[in-house]
């Protein structure tokens, strides 16, 4: 997988300044910052693109906030698609993000290093998931295995919110856009 090079922003975009005129921006703009606080470096340069940056905002929101599988399920699962497409900013917020969530830290040095064996066997069940996934989807007898464990309805948010990830890290890595975060290691390194 592509790595992230070390700081810096897009090589081969501009982003568009939190000034436009431009309505559709505009609003996609005060999209990120109802849900986020601010507009993130990733949201300015995909402003270039403000129809699909609006309806990305908006996916995000509802994965953030509506899902019926828990942060304790899917963060492990988030930092399982970074650490594998060698994305250490996308983990470190999604670090951030899930102790905010009360997602025990001891969970997400597992997931952020790959030793999932020390993992509750759902949290291990979703990290195997989003690993196939990002290995090119998912074989029937671990997604059954999922729906047996999870849930249908928490397996299917699984594999989409994890395939959301692996387009994140694709888009970052092909646009060559880097999150706001500083570099940064995985917790517990």
């Amino acid at each position: 997988m592509t790595s992230m090079p070390s700081g810096g922003s897009s090589a081969l975009f501009t982003a568009v300044p939190e000034s436009t005129q431009d309505p559709e921006t505009m609003e996609a703009y005060e999209k990120s910052r109802e849900l986020f606080g601010h507009v993130s470096e990733l949201f300015s340069i995909l402003a270039n693109a403000p129809t699909a940056l609006s309806g990305w905002i908006d996916l995000l929101r509802r994965l953030r906030r509506e899902l019926a599988v828990a942060p304790r399920l899917t963060e492990p699962a988030i930092i399982t698609v970074a650490r594998l497409y060698g994305n250490g900013r996308v983990a470190a917020s999604h670090e951030r993000l899930a102790a905010a969530a009360g997602v025990d830290a001891q969970v997400l040095r597992a997931a952020a290093s790959g030793e999932t064996d020390r993992l509750d066997a759902d949290e291990r069940l979703a990290c195997d998931l989003a690993a196939a996934v990002v290995g090119g989807g998912a074989p029937e007898p671990l997604v059954r295995e999922c729906q047996s464990r999870l849930g249908v309805r928490e397996t299917a948010e699984l594999i989409i919110l994890t395939s959301f990830y692996c387009m994140v890290c694709r888009v970052n890595a092909s646009m060559q856009v880097y999150v706001d975060l500083p570099p940064a290691q995985p917790a517990g390194h």
